[in-house]
């Protein structure tokens, strides 16, 4: 009884103490990717065949905002989040590029707060990206990625009540079985004090390695599966490195299971720092729609680059040697 008295009384405490005033952000820093072939959430180059996917990904968050009193004792503005992403996206040729559209809709089956202790919708994101360079075909693999949130979410500390937005610089690189991803970016927002920090644009970096598993054991055709380490950090410009509750780290362990066009996923990890929006644990488990990628065909003229005599020129299909991949320069004059 005591101890669920003194758990009822925390968060009074806690609003004495800060004046009141329950923050106004999202402690959920967890920005799942809308089409990593390989991740769970560092973007790489691949943007894989053109049309419809879908990927939905559940997961659980520990204790991603807590308040510190002098004392020691803590108290978990968010505790517990229990969070469905919902991400429709289409992809599309561009130009000699590949490009990708999509939206994240976060739903909180559950969230406790110390407010509230129910599910809610959070702030809805639009994401897009364009592969300049796909690293399966070339040497280093770069693309970009930008999104912006709107404040559509209902539960406070899980939601920004303001437009945000993040972009990032995407270089990967592909040896044999192995894939390597650095995201290197920036997101914004509106600015946050909490007492000792204060939180607005931050820097933010994802570092991914991914290993497929079909290389080293024997699945049946049209399966594929792999693992992956992920690490990412997030450092708000206005505070200190040095300041513990600035700097927002963690990383993740993950896996993925193709069976034709189905895509499971899973992974789980924790917190490296104790910064704003970092969890004691964090697990993650999925399932997408996403069409497997034809081979390489690098200017959208449906003959692949194996056979593809001009692999940057699109065959002109004017019925001469149409095959072969490259443009015919002009009329040809043919004796039967």
């Amino acid at each position: 009884m005591i101890a669920l008295w003194l758990h009822m009384l925390g968060p009074l405490a806690w609003a004495g103490a800060s004046g009141g005033q329950f923050p106004r952000m999202n402690a959920q820093s967890f920005h799942p990717s809308l089409d990593s072939s390989s991740m769970l959430w560092t973007d790489d180059s691949a943007v894989t065949s053109g049309g419809f996917h879908f990927r939905s990904l559940l997961s659980y968050t520990n204790d991603p905002l807590v308040y510190t009193f002098n004392d020691g004792q803590r108290v978990g503005l968010v505790s517990d989040v229990m969070q469905l992403d919902l991400m429709p996206s289409w992809r599309f040729g561009m130009g000699r590029s590949r490009a990708r559209i999509g939206l994240d809709l976060p739903l909180f089956a559950f969230a406790r707060t110390a407010e509230v202790a129910s599910p809610g919708f959070g702030d809805l994101r639009v994401d897009g990206k364009v592969a300049f360079l796909d690293a399966a075909v070339a040497a280093v693999g770069v693309g970009v990625d930008a999104g912006f949130g709107l404040p559509t979410g209902v539960l406070r500390g899980l939601s920004a009540e303001e437009i945000t937005w993040d972009a990032s610089m995407i270089l990967d690189k592909q040896v044999d079985a192995s894939r390597v991803a650095v995201n290197l970016g920036m997101r914004g927002g509106p600015r946050r004090a909490l007492e000792n920090i204060a939180l607005n644009d931050a820097l933010t970096v994802r570092l991914g390695y991914a290993y497929a598993l079909d290389r080293v054991m024997f699945l049946p055709a049209g399966r594929s599966a792999g693992c992956s380490l992920e690490l990412t950090a997030m450092q708000p410009l206005t505070s200190s490195f040095t300041d513990p509750a600035a700097l927002s780290a963690e990383w993740m362990l993950g896996g993925w299971l193709r069976s034709g066009d189905l895509v499971l996923r899973a992974g789980g990890g924790t917190g490296l720092t104790h910064g704003v929006g970092t969890p004691d644990l964090r697990a993650v488990v999925g399932v997408g729609y996403e069409r497997a990628a034809g081979p390489p065909d690098w200017d959208h003229d449906g003959v692949p680059n194996r056979d593809d005599a001009c692999d940057r020129d699109r065959e002109d299909r004017d019925g001469v040697d149409d095959s072969d991949g490259c443009p015919e320069l002009g009329p040809t004059d043919r004796v039967d």
